[in-house]
């Protein structure tokens, strides 16, 4: 969607996501008007930012939890200055479901352990070009 969610903004031809319950090409015409009227503005979040989001839930909480429901804390850890919550209005997440590809938890961990590794700092917003390994 776009920053206001006034209009869908469709994914680029043959582009792919390992959250599943994000495939889709678009919001739906049933969605996108709960959400204008509903939500803030949209936050994209890369697969990277992420698959290190899974890992750090993994090695922290050791919980597994599938893409799509890794979005949230992925959102709050590399775009935080853009949730509008504060005291008088806490953000809230929900962690849930294992339905993940068994091969991309080592690349999880793995990305959380090398993001956990950058000096003090740097633990901000990754690069595009950075992949989860």
């Amino acid at each position: 969607m776009t920053g206001a969610a006034s209009r869908p903004c469709p994914a680029p031809p043959g582009a792919v996501a390992i959250r599943a319950a994000h495939r889709r090409v678009a919001p739906g015409r049933l969605t996108l008007p709960v959400l204008a009227a509903h939500a803030g503005p949209g936050i994209a979040v890369s697969d990277s930012e992420t698959v290190i989001a899974m890992g750090l839930i993994l090695r922290h909480l050791r919980l597994v939890v599938e893409p799509a429901a890794a979005t949230t804390p992925a959102a709050a850890l590399f775009h935080g200055a853009e949730i509008a919550g504060g005291a008088a209005r806490p953000d809230i997440l929900v962690l849930t479901g294992g339905n993940v590809d068994p091969g991309l938890l080592p690349r999880a961990v793995a990305a959380a352990a090398r993001w956990e590794m950058r000096p003090n700092g740097q633990h901000g917003r990754r690069s595009q070009d950075e992949d989860e390994g």
